[in-house]
């Protein structure tokens, strides 16, 4: 997942980034002078995240972490990012998970996934980290996927945020798990592929809107 907005290539000037041609990263590589010259926006940051359907809240990897295992990892800096702003009331958030706790201020900044982007995010910016789990696995921050009811201080979860912005033709996601190579595993954004299963999908009614 990528987060924020920066101007670029380096010494490109704007009124406004909301004029600009918005380009992945991917597509322009690491470095934007050695890919698009022309003045665009891109990505503040890209972080590895888990996709928790067992949570509601985003957090992302920040530079206000300055101490354990947070440090490791990409961290977003809401300074570079021209579309970054604090939420009107100003709140800590502080999460116990059963292998690890995580604390920090709240922000609003655009997301993007893939071709789209879900504006004015309410998110939790990573200032204390604490737990093995930080240590021993390779990701950044959490995108929580679950219902309202778990939202903490009443954000808008992401996919609510998707589904009021009409980002996606279909308000649906779905996994893919490889059973035979772990690196074919993949998220579907606005539905599913029929090319990743065989007969017919099974349906369930939510019986308690949390997980």
């Amino acid at each position: 997942i990528s987060i924020g907005t920066v101007v670029a290539p380096a010494g490109c000037a704007s009124e406004s980034s909301q004029s600009l041609l918005y380009i992945q990263r991917s597509e322009t590589g690491t470095n934007s002078s050695s890919g698009v010259q022309s003045c665009h926006t891109e990505d503040q940051a890209t972080e590895m995240v888990v996709l928790d359907t067992g949570s509601t809240n985003i957090w992302v990897g920040s530079m206000l972490c300055q101490d354990g295992p947070c440090t490791k990892h990409t961290r977003y800096d809401s300074s570079l990012s021209a579309t970054y702003r604090k939420p009107n009331a100003e709140r800590m958030l502080h999460i116990q998970f059963g292998t690890g706790r995580i604390s920090g201020p709240q922000g609003v900044d655009d997301f993007h996934i893939g071709p789209f982007t879900v504006y004015n995010q309410t998110f939790g910016l990573i200032q204390e980290e604490e737990g093995e789990v930080f240590d021993q696995v390779p990701f950044d921050g959490i995108l929580g996927l679950a219902f309202p009811k778990m939202s903490a201080n009443g954000v808008t979860p992401f996919f609510d945020k998707i589904i009021e912005q009409k980002v996606l033709k279909k308000n649906e996601f779905a996994f893919y798990f490889s059973p035979d190579d772990p690196s074919a595993n993949a998220v579907f954004w606005g539905g599913v592929d029929s090319a990743f299963y065989d007969g017919p999908i099974e349906y369930f009614k939510v019986i308690d809107p949390y997980y």
